[in-house]
C-alpha cells in the first residue's frame, strides 16, 4: 500500500466513524490536497481492487472500509464496523449478500 492510499484509507475510516457516513469525493479531494476530483477516482478504485473498501458505484457516499487500516492483532478489532446506510434499507447492496 502506498502512503497516499494509507492516508486515504485512514481518512475514510475516521470520517465514517466521526460522521456516520462516508465522505464525498470532494471531501476526500480536499483532505488529500488534490487539485481535482479526478485524482480521487483511481485511488478509490485501487483501494477497492485490493480489498480495503467496498462501494456501490452508482450510490453516493457508499464507500465502506472492510479492512482495518490499523491492525491491532486482536481478531475482534480486524475490521471497522460501519453503521448501516440509512437511506438504502430497501436496496440490495453487494455487502449485504453473504
Amino acid at each position: 500500500m502506498t502512503p497516499k492510499m494509507k492516508q486515504c484509507l485512514d481518512f475514510l475510516a475516521s470520517f465514517r466513524e466521526e460522521h456516520g457516513y462516508a465522505p464525498s469525493y470532494e471531501e476526500i479531494r480536499v483532505h488529500m490536497k488534490m487539485k481535482s476530483r479526478s485524482g480521487v477516482t483511481p485511488l478509490i478504485k485501487k483501494l477497492e481492487e485490493q480489498g480495503y473498501i467496498k462501494r456501490v458505484p452508482i450510490l453516493a457516499r457508499s464507500i465502506r472500509v472492510v479492512a482495518d487500516p490499523h491492525p491491532s492483532g486482536d481478531p475482534a478489532q480486524d475490521s471497522i464496523s460501519a453503521p448501516p446506510l440509512t437511506r438504502t434499507k430497501d436496496l440490495d447492496l453487494p455487502w449485504d449478500q453473504q
